[in-house]
């Protein structure tokens, strides 16, 4: 076999496993029940397209989710009817199982529309891959450049979506639960909840509350109070799971684009019947600080940042499970190891991985530290890593050597 038979041949191995795998993975993804959200699902339409309060970056999901399909259909010859086709009636068939077959899933329009386009943005990038995997000096500096702009441009969305939100007095009221709402009901008594705005430029700034502990449920977070004009226009809220953890969230410029916020998640101290929990969510500074205090001993506060290079939180799924400091680190060092992945390709490819190198510097260093953050060691490092590699790898795929101009 020659060199350029095995380059074919690689690339043919490698879309042959993906549009086989990859099936598997959106199965294992759309095909499980998810009995908690069965309430939430009702409230929303099957023809809607931004469904529900995240509904952006659900459709993003969506996208992302059949793009390696599109990818791999490319690479075995089928044209872009053929992809769009099959994406559609695929999508279809999943979203009438979650219909008629699964609770708590949302079958909607959106996804279909969702899953179509991203088969046919996945086929339509394919080539586009494709040149710059075999070195290709134009496609690379093109990249290089796209995905660096890109970087920057959601640094800057980040940092503005996951400030709080601006609220008015008339919000920032106690909202009770519906007597008929379905879930578990927190058993204690609420002493006392406000909430407090330090600075004209932070609407939320401390979140305190005074509560009467009665265990909640053990399975489930337990609401407990919520701010707002109803329980579908909440402005913070606050809730606990059995004695172990209370969980704290607020509204963010993020929801009113349909993007997710962020949950943070604090221990409990000890408590026993009729104990008093004090519970103060601070959002300020580039962090967020949940703590939660008993009569006489009080828990480790959570604190977590939240900015630029936090953006991960907007579109994960899984926001509200990991709000426990260090998952929610986790999360960010793999988000920005990816970024540095992205970024590193194409300035090796393009040999003046130099160059590019200086470029992320300066957008990592300024645009984090003009929003009121900065890059943690940890994180810089996470997004250096990913960077080499793939700087490394698209250098040596050329054959060139990684130099300055």
């Amino acid at each position: 076999m020659t060199p350029s038979q095995l380059g074919t041949a690689r690339p043919r191995a490698f879309t042959a496993a993906l549009g086989i795998l990859w099936p598997l993975v959106i199965a294992a993804l759309t095909l499980r029940s998810a009995p908690n959200a069965a309430e939430l699902v009702a409230l929303t339409p099957w023809w809607c397209v931004a469904c529900g309060e995240a509904g952006a970056a659900d459709l993003f999901q969506n996208v992302l989710l059949f793009l390696p399909l599109g990818l791999a259909w490319r690479g075995w010859g089928w044209r872009l009817g053929t992809t769009a086709g099959i994406a559609l009636l695929a999508t279809v068939a999943i979203e009438a199982t979650q219909a008629l077959a699964l609770s708590g899933r949302d079958a909607a329009l959106g996804d279909v529309m969702a899953n179509t386009a991203g088969a046919v943005v996945g086929w339509w990038v394919a080539p586009l891959l494709l040149r710059l995997r075999h070195g290709d000096p134009t496609v690379a500096r093109r990249a290089a450049a796209a995905a660096l702009g890109v970087f920057a441009l959601q640094l800057l969305a980040a940092a503005w979506l996951l400030d709080p939100a601006s609220a008015d007095q008339a919000a920032q009221q106690r909202i009770a639960r519906s007597p008929d709402a379905e879930g578990p009901r927190y058993g204690g008594v609420v002493l006392a909840a406000g909430l407090t705005s330090p600075t004209p430029a932070l609407p939320l700034g401390t979140l305190t509350m005074q509560a009467t502990w009665a265990e909640p449920s053990p399975n489930a977070w337990t609401a407990v109070v919520g701010f707002g004009r109803s329980e579908h226009d909440v402005l913070a809220g606050v809730a606990f799971r059995g004695g172990a953890a209370v969980a704290a969230g607020y509204r963010t410029r993020a929801e009113a684009f349909r993007w997710r916020s962020p949950v943070v998640i604090a221990p409990l101290p000890p408590l026993g019947a009729g104990d008093t929990v004090t519970i103060a969510l601070s959002v300020g500074d580039g962090a967020i600080t949940l703590a939660a205090s008993g009569r006489d001993t009080s828990a480790v506060p959570a604190r977590v940042a939240s900015g630029a290079q936090h953006g991960w939180v907007l579109i994960n799924p899984f926001t509200q499970r990991v709000g426990i400091p260090g998952a929610w680190q986790r999360w960010t060092l793999a988000w920005l190891f990816g970024w540095g992945l992205l970024l590193g390709w194409g300035a090796g490819a393009s040999g003046q991985a130099v160059r590019w190198a200086l470029g992320l510097t300066a957008v990592a260093g300024a645009i984090p530290a003009s929003t009121g953050t900065s890059l943690q060691v940890g994180e810089g490092v996470a997004l250096a890593a990913g960077w080499l590699l793939a700087a490394a790898w698209g250098a040596l795929r050329v054959g060139v050597t990684p130099r300055a101009e």
